[in-house]
């Protein structure tokens, strides 16, 4: 959502943090989605964390989850055709504002942003606030007042 907003609003965001999106979906992101699909392929502690936002219904939130990966699996190209960030000037999209990247694709969006920062957290994944929370702190917090 952020990105979509930041192409449709460039004059208005005037920061963007990306965390973990993909831009462009293959046979890999298929394979790590069809893994990610199955709740009993998390680790405990990841799994308690999402059934907590749906109030302990460890049904519900596998099943909405499920839903999800298969959409993104389905439709995704569909969806986005030209990737994420949709089709391109020179190479990169219209996206201008700082961005910090906190993503594991980071080569595809570094290419991209023409002011962004590429930040490496290795191996934390989407969780990379919870697994390197004070790296991520402390990063976030540079980003936001070196950017205003």
């Amino acid at each position: 959502m952020a990105v979509i907003m930041a192409q449709k609003f460039v004059d208005n965001v005037k920061n963007l943090i990306l965390q973990a999106p993909y831009i462009y979906h293959d046979d890999r992101m298929t394979e790590k989605l069809k893994l990610m699909r199955d709740f009993s392929n998390w680790d405990a502690r990841l799994r308690r964390q999402y059934k907590i936002i749906y109030n302990n219904n460890a049904d519900r939130a596998e099943k909405l989850w499920q839903t999800y990966v298969d959409f993104m699996i389905e439709k995704y190209n569909d969806s986005y055709p030209d990737g994420l960030l949709g089709p391109k000037e020179n190479g990169q999209n219209n996206i201008v504002c700082p961005t910090a990247i906190f993503i594991e694709q980071c080569e595809n969006f570094r290419k991209e942003f023409r002011n962004g920062k590429l930040i490496v957290f290795e191996s934390c994944g989407h969780f990379l606030q919870r697994r390197a929370s004070i790296k991520f702190k402390e990063n976030f917090e540079n980003f936001i007042l070196n950017n205003n």
